[in-house]
This record gives structure tokens, sequence and C-alpha cells, in this order.
């Protein structure tokens, strides 16, 4: 694998000796919960480094053809305007996150966990940039590389993001722009919530494959009763929703739909070859929840400025409700970025 020799053009020498340091990110503080119209993330632009964030990834084996696999990235670093970073990189501030691989795509994230009133109504929000290029910056970023950003909650603190109790956004593909995604989640009876961003480049490769974040918020949307213990538990181990497979699907892309690994549906469905699945098939998927079957006619859309639900409504012929229904909004409230689904 190839080593990120490119930064000195892309960052200049400081950024060079930042990626010499270890890899090894010391498990986060947990931050005691702020005011409501507070962020509640402490380090949410990444100013003190990789402070408060850790990173986590997930490693796939290498299938004999194909890009369907996941290798370890071999940078989580800060990009740092200061050191040379270019200023696209940078959404606010001197700093922004990075996690960087040369040509073995991936599958990779940070994490952090905080306090917050338990049983609030909570809203993480993360903005977000990718860049996948066969040459140095500032070659545009190509657009055709699966580059799949998202964001998300896990109520009660767990650290595993590939757990089926963690309530993920939609995806978002933020190439040569800075983007946002967010999800909004219900605190456990502990007050304690582990926030996720994941990037997922599985499906194809490029000399240079690269996410970077920055400005996240975690705020209270809305205060709730305390909940019991026991009310609102995680889902068991084991436990297990239904996945109906459609025309075009395959394993590889059913696993990155759900965000769940290739290896944890053939254990699941005790398959032997990921080759032998069909339509109309149900699989079983981790997490506890059914995972319904696409409804025709429905497309994504991603939101541009100006944009507001009404608008929206009127432009695909549908209603405000319906959209509202699709995506599980809660409120009207839609930004910059975010990918809606929209349909009849």
């Amino acid at each position: 694998m190839k080593r990120s020799h490119w930064l000195s053009r892309f960052t200049m020498a400081a950024a060079v000796l930042a990626l010499t340091t270890s890899w090894a990110l010391g498990a986060p503080g947990v931050a005691a919960a702020p005011l409501q119209q507070d962020n509640l993330l402490p380090n949410p632009g990444f100013e003190s480094g990789t402070d408060r964030w850790q990173a986590w990834w997930a490693e796939i084996a290498k299938p004999s053809g194909g890009y369907d696999y996941a290798y370890k990235p071999n940078s989580f670093n800060t990009e740092s305007v200061a050191g040379g970073a270019a200023r696209d990189l940078v959404l606010s501030g001197d700093k922004s996150y990075r996690i960087f691989n040369n040509w073995d795509p991936f599958w990779a994230g940070i994490k952090q966990t905080v306090n917050v009133p338990a049983g609030s109504r909570v809203r993480f929000a993360m903005s977000a940039r990718v860049w996948a290029a066969n040459a140095f910056w500032p070659t545009a970023s190509d657009a055709t590389m699966p580059s799949r950003v998202r964001v998300g909650i896990e109520p009660n603190g767990g650290g595993d993001p590939f757990s089926g109790s963690v309530i993920w956004s939609g995806e978002i593909a933020p190439h040569n722009g800075w983007g946002g995604a967010a999800v909004e989640a219900t605190a456990g009876a502990g007050g304690t919530v582990t926030v996720f961003v994941s990037i997922d480049f599985r499906g194809s490769s490029r000399q240079f494959m690269g996410a970077f974040f920055d400005e996240g918020q975690l705020t209270v949307v809305s205060t709730g009763p305390t909940p019991q213990p026991g009310v609102t538990p995680a889902p068991a181990a084991g436990s297990s929703g239904i996945y109906v497979v459609q025309a075009g699907d395959s394993l590889g892309k059913i696993a990155r739909k759900l965000n769940v690994t290739v290896q944890a549906l053939l254990s699941l469905n005790t398959l032997k070859d990921p080759n032998t699945i069909y339509i109309g098939q149900q699989l079983k998927v981790p997490g506890g929840s059914t995972v319904a079957a696409p409804v025709a006619g429905v497309t994504s859309y991603v939101v541009q400025s100006g944009d507001n639900l009404s608008r929206l409504a009127r432009r695909f012929n549908t209603t405000i409700d319906r959209i509202k229904q699709l995506n599980n909004l809660k409120t009207d409230v839609i930004y910059i970025g975010q990918t809606l689904l929209i349909g009849p």
C-alpha cells in the first residue's frame, strides 16, 4: 500500500510530519451535558486536533476480483491551514479531520461519546467533503467514485459503529464541495449517546481517497420525561430484521445500503455462497427492524440553497407530509446537502 507522499504537494511539510504520528488514538473523554442551546460536542471543529474523537474502521478481506472490501486507512489526522493545507479542505477555522488512503477502498470514521439529558431528543450534524482522484491536488474529485458519508447516533452510548442499535442519517456524496448530514435520536435512560461519522469508499478505487469533516454539532432538540431503565432498551444481541432482495441486488450492495458487512449477512442467513441470492428472497439483517422494499417511483434529491419542503412538494407534485413520511422528518427543517427521498 502506498503512503501519503502526495502530502508534500498537498499539505506541505508540516502535514507530512503529522502523518508520521501513531494511529492509536486514546479513548475520548465523556463531556458533561451543557445547557440545551449549546453545542454538546467538545472539540466540534477539530481545532484541538483529534482530541475527544476516536477512529474506527472495518477490515473486510479483499476478494479475488473487484473492490468490495475495506482496509484500514493509512491516515487518521487533521488538516491545518496554518500547516499548509488547502483552504478548500477546511470549512471553518484552521483545522478539519482527515481520513485518507491510497488505492485500497476503506469504510471508516470517527466517534465520540457525550453525556446528554436522559430522554431528550438530540440532533447530530457534521459537514463533510470527499476527494477521490488519480492525480495530485487540486485535481477535481471524481464524482463517479462511490463515496457514502453519513452520521449516526447510538442512543445508549454504545461504541460499536456496526451495531444495529445505531440510528443513521441518509447518505451524501459531497464531491468538490462541502455538504452536511444530520440525524436525530432520543437519548436513553443513562443520559449518554455516542455519535458516529462514517465514510464508505467500497466498490471502486482511486490513487487518492480522502474524506474531510468539520463543524460537528450535537444539540438538544427537545426534552422529555426521564425514561425508566428498560423502557427503551437497545436491540438484543442477535436480533434481526428482514430485507427483501430486489432486482440488481448483491450481498455487497445490500451490505453497503444497510451499513453492515457481507460476512454478517452470510452468518445471519447461513449462506455459504454470497452469489446465491434471488429476487424476492427474505434476508435477515442485523438490528431488529424490518427494512421495507423500495417504493415504486421514489427517487433521491439533494437539498440545494433556497429549498424548503413546500417548494420541493410543488416541484415534484407531492405533499409536504409525504416527504416527511418518507424521510422520517419530525419538523419542516431541512439543510443544504441533505439527501431526501421524494415520491408519490
